[in-house]
């Protein structure tokens, strides 16, 4: 990684908590905007893990003869790719505050699980830009299809 994008990611990491400002701030306006945000950034690295599971993992197995249970594929960072995706779609999960009076954990548009934080299998996903809609799919069945 270049040193200017290591020392801009250190200095986000570092600097003050968007959560923690959003979380003490009494407008309710601020809590559901950055609500959206984080749904909207969820559903985003839920459809990226769908894409990337079905259009670079299942072709890569496809043409090397790989079974498609195996799931230690590596990015080029030598991390394991699926559990990587996985594990920054459930991060940005987190991040998503509560109603204020309730407490309740739901997203505006009831589409997504947050306990399981795996999208229900009757929802879609609009893909950004175009008229693309991307029904999903546990995350197993997508390792399952095209079998």
């Amino acid at each position: 990684m270049p040193a200017g994008h290591r020392e801009f990611l250190n200095a986000i990491e570092n600097g003050p908590s968007l959560r923690n400002h959003v979380r003490l701030s009494r407008d309710d306006g601020v809590r559901k905007a950055y609500n959206k945000c984080i749904q909207a950034l969820t559903e985003f690295r839920s459809y990226h893990f769908t894409v990337t599971v079905k259009y670079v993992l299942l072709q890569s197995y496809k043409k090397n003869g790989k079974s498609s249970n195996n799931t230690d594929a590596q990015g080029a960072g030598g991390t394991y790719l699926v559990s990587f995706l996985k594990s920054t779609r459930d991060q940005t999960a987190r991040c998503f505050l509560g109603d204020r009076e309730t407490g309740q954990m739901k997203w505006q548009a009831d589409d997504m699980d947050l306990e399981g934080l795996k999208m229900k299998e009757s929802s879609s996903l609009l893909h950004p830009g175009t008229n693309l809609i991307v029904k999903s799919k546990s995350d197993q069945e997508i390792f399952k299809e095209d079998h």
